[in-house]
């Protein structure tokens, strides 16, 4: 069983029988991707006889490593114009470190790094708007420990269940 699989208003069984139409009508001009985490894609693949069939290749890809999803996390900063100190640096990899540390099948690798990111943003804003009444560029740019720490002894990033 899928998810959605006896909802009244699921029309995924109803979006296969189409596809799978389509990938035989068109075989050769036309190429059908799925993604998603492995026991769901099993449980899709199984739930129609003729789909599982119809896909030759399939790609596992695993997870990020901690380095990895640290310079994600560097990334979404230089992206979005924000500096990181050493010591604030060195809490978002102790959160990361702990998350990864603790993942399951439903881990979301660049997008819990994502939800991270925006939850010390959020944070950052919520501090220059209470604690400075007229910040600086750098100010407004500059994330501190206050800002990762707020997270790191909340539950609002538990493994599977990143919240925005």
């Amino acid at each position: 069983m899928w998810k959605g699989e006896h909802s009244q208003n699921d029309f995924g069984n109803e979006a296969i029988q189409v596809i799978l139409k389509k990938m035989e009508d068109c075989r050769d001009d036309f190429v059908v991707i799925i993604a998603g985490y492995p026991k769901p894609m099993d449980r899709l693949l199984k739930s129609n006889e003729g789909l599982k069939s119809r896909f030759t290749s399939f790609i596992l890809f695993d997870d990020y490593s901690t380095d990895e999803l640290a310079d994600i996390f560097n990334g979404f900063c230089t992206k979005e114009n924000y500096l990181i100190g050493d010591e604030a640096s060195k809490n978002v990899l102790s959160i990361i470190e702990n998350q990864y540390n603790v993942r399951d099948d439903t881990f979301g690798n660049g997008r819990f790094v994502r939800n991270l990111f925006q939850l010390i943003i959020r944070n950052h804003a919520m501090r220059i708007g209470t604690t400075n009444e007229n910040p600086s560029d750098i100010d407004l740019r500059t994330i501190i420990p206050a800002d990762v720490q707020k997270i790191k002894s909340s539950k609002e990033l538990s493994p599977g269940e990143e919240k925005l």
